[in-house]
């Protein structure tokens, strides 16, 4: 029997083409289905006064199933993030952003370095890695000294911001339900110094900060002279979220952290937000979703 050549080569060609064409298609099919993974680039303080300043990439929650979820906060070993996403990679290629735009990529290694690593850190390079603005004490956290900003990382390219999260001010009648809220909560305040509680005014409760979305939601930072009744260690109430509805509904949020940002990180037309947590003995990051309904915690302690 003859082989026809022309038409073998045709035919081998055209299996050549549907072979790559099926492999683009299927890496196309696997980034899709790739699930987003958060982290920050922080900016530590050196591990003694001497030192300097390190900078590194922290691993803190990944999306599954609808949720986000925080990573062990154990975890100083790639093998250890894997536990909870097998599919993890050593080799992360990270969108950084700000403000819902990118700054550019970030590629790091998540090597095997357990003498390096803490509370899921991993170093880079600093001369690779971002910076905005000049160190601060803002999120400088329990351990102090001034630090760069934290920017948030996602392993999939989701940093845009929808709904368009910005520093704003709060009008009268939001600001007099906040008050009654806190009041609530705090119906009673020491000075700080002695453990005798007394009544305070409203006038003493400040709006330290506050952002509004394109949506109406609101988060806002409030603060007083002043520590709660049951605080042995006298630390002012300087950092106590609420979240204001669209329809003006007024809640308790969280307290003693920093807005680091927000962005719609699993692309669902939400924006998420991040708090970095700043108290006594605890360091770590907070994420707020679903209108905030939902929240997913990477917590731990310094000692």
């Amino acid at each position: 029997m003859w082989w026809n050549t022309s038409a073998m080569l045709r035919s081998i060609r055209t299996g050549f083409i549907l072979t790559a064409l099926t492999a683009v298609m299927f890496s196309s099919v696997l980034a899709q289905n790739e699930k987003p993974i958060l982290g920050v680039l922080e900016d530590s303080p050196g591990h003694n006064s001497d030192a300097p300043n390190y900078r590194s990439v922290r691993v803190l929650f990944y999306y599954d199933a609808h949720e986000w979820k925080a990573y062990p906060t154990e975890c100083a070993k790639l093998s250890c993030l894997q536990s909870a996403t097998p599919s993890l990679t050593p080799e992360v290629i990270w969108t950084i952003g700000l403000d819902g735009r990118s700054l550019g990529k970030l590629t790091t290694q998540l090597l095997e370095r357990p003498d390096q690593t803490l509370w899921g850190q991993f170093p880079v390079d600093s001369k690779s890695a971002a910076s905005i603005g000049k160190p601060t004490l803002e999120f400088a956290g329990w351990m102090g000294g001034p630090v760069l900003r934290p920017l948030v990382l996602n392993s999939r390219p989701f940093v845009g911001d929808p709904e368009r999260w910005k520093p704003s001010t709060v009008s009268g009648a939001d600001a007099a339900k906040l008050r009654l809220a806190f009041k609530r909560k705090y119906p009673m305040l020491t000075s700080c110094e002695n453990m005798d509680a007394k009544q305070y005014a409203d006038a003493d409760i400040r709006v330290a900060k506050a952002y509004r979305s394109k949506r109406g939601w609101q988060v806002v930072q409030l603060a007083v002279k002043g520590c709660a009744p049951d605080d042995e260690r006298g630390d002012e109430l300087s950092m106590e979220w609420y979240v204001v509805s669209p329809d003006g509904r007024v809640r308790y949020l969280d307290s003693n952290m920093h807005l680091v940002d927000a962005g719609d990180y699993d692309n669902d037309g939400k924006s998420e937000l991040i708090f970095s947590i700043d108290d006594y003995n605890r360091g770590g990051y907070k994420l707020f979703y679903n209108d905030f309904k939902q929240k997913a915690v990477f917590e731990f302690s310094y000692h």
